[in-house]
């Protein structure tokens, strides 16, 4: 499974993927099922920096046979390198 990400207000032909990034640009990440995870959040790209804020649940069966969610919160933080 792939994670497709959109971003508004955002001109393909204008911006080339190529193009440097000199704006902020926030998107969400809608809450969604993959596999026995359910994963939502959000995040922005402003220049070189990407930062993502998700969480991911997944519901585990206690060994009374109880079940409950297990949470983890994913923080993530990314800098590109400067092309030399």
């Amino acid at each position: 499974t792939d994670l497709i990400i959109g971003i508004s207000n955002f001109d393909v032909p204008v911006n080339a993927l190529s193009a440097q990034v000199s704006s902020t640009y926030r998107f969400s990440v809608i809450r969604q099922s993959l596999g026995s995870y359910t994963y939502w959040g959000e995040g922005n790209i402003n220049g070189r920096v990407l930062e993502i804020h998700m969480t991911r649940t997944e519901e585990i069966t206690l060994p009374d046979a109880t079940t409950t969610l297990d949470t983890i919160w994913l923080n993530l933080y990314a800098i590109k390198e400067l092309e030399g």
